[in-house]
């Protein structure tokens, strides 16, 4: 019997441990998980009277409703404010998965773990957001005096710092690469908690949401405007804007099928009025809704490999930022690609 399969079965006929109490080792206590962060002593404290069933259901519902809370607050503060928001998302799921490498192989002393991690991090931000930054602000980016020199040579700053990143990469080899080398991969990578009913329930819900949502992007140009520099009102602004035609109603032609059935229910054109976003929208949803989990049980395997309950816990009862968008990174590279193509 493999070590791996002695490990989940257990001797002497010991019960098989739950699958999702993954015991307390490995880096779990490293990356601050035997707390649930002080948010968690606070409210576990409160709680504590009540069953551990019931205190958990309490946690997680009180800090859903928080973040249903702050979505919205951020959706309010407009562009600008997801912008920072998205950099901090980013930023902090890096951050986890980060902290978990190094407390995984911090026995190997590996030189510049952290500090060459966070570097590529740096580099390619500037390199993603150098491009887009240059599109938007260009006008005011202009009046600086510096930053026009940046803009020019904005691809070979970033080239050559990609390539100090490599450099000081083999630099490292020298003192840990024969410790590179014979790692195995756990192949523990259930994820109990996932049903089929979730599944299909979220999925629908995930259409539902995502179109009404959409539909009430499209009344209001504070939402749909991009932030520009607006120079002769010298400053930020993204409410007064000609609309993109993907956030105007336009008449589409229904296929023949739905114009019949159309036709012998409501006596209906063959046409109908949409806006264009709703059908970007409704596709993304149906992606989120089959594609997306798939990065959640990526993340359940990843986490259970490594033998930890969760990413973080800056959000208790929930884990950590990572735990919460592990679905999203597969949702924004199906996105840049509708919005490509």
């Amino acid at each position: 019997m493999s070590e791996v399969r002695q490990r989940i079965v257990g001797g002497g006929g010991e019960s098989e441990d739950p699958p999702r109490e993954i015991a307390d080792e490995g880096p779990s206590k490293e990356i601050g998980q035997d707390k649930g962060g002080k948010w968690g002593e606070v409210l576990n404290a409160a709680l504590s009277g009540l069953p551990p069933r019931w205190k958990n259901w309490v946690i997680r519902e009180i800090f859903t409703w928080l973040m249903i809370g702050g979505f919205g607050l951020i959706i309010y503060g407009g562009p600008l404010t997801l912008m920072l928001t998205t950099f901090y998302v980013q930023v902090k799921c890096f951050s986890e998965i980060i902290n978990i490498g190094y407390a995984v192989y911090k026995v190997h002393n590996l030189p510049w773990f952290r500090s060459l991690s966070w570097y590529f991090l740096i580099t390619s931000n500037y390199f993603f957001y150098g491009e887009s930054l240059v599109d938007s602000f260009g006008v005011l980016i202009n009046r600086v005096d510096f930053l026009p020199f940046l803009v020019r040579h904005h691809r070979f700053i970033s080239f050559s710092m990609y390539c100090l990143g490599f450099v000081c990469l083999t630099l490292s080899f020298k003192t840990c690469l024969r410790d590179s080398f014979g790692s195995s991969c756990p192949s523990s990578c259930s994820v109990p908690k996932k049903t089929w009913e979730g599944f299909i329930g979220g999925g629908f819900a995930t259409v539902f949401m995502s179109l009404s949502l959409s539909y009430f992007v499209c009344q209001h140009s504070y939402l749909i405007c991009p932030i520009e520099y607006n120079e002769s009102l010298g400053r930020m602004s993204h409410w007064d804007c000609e609309p993109s035609s993907n956030f105007l109603p336009q008449e589409f032609k229904l296929p023949e099928t739905l114009a019949n059935m159309r036709n012998v229910v409501t006596g209906g054109s063959e046409t109908i009025i949409l806006y264009p976003f709703l059908l970007h929208c409704f596709f993304m949803s149906i992606f989120a809704s089959v594609i997306g989990p798939f990065g959640g049980f990526f993340a359940s395997g990843f986490k259970r490999a490594f033998k930890i309950k969760d990413f973080g816990d800056i959000i208790p009862g929930h884990g950590g930022i990572m735990d919460r968008f592990d679905c999203q990174f597969l949702m924004a590279t199906f996105e840049e690609l509708d919005a490509v193509v």
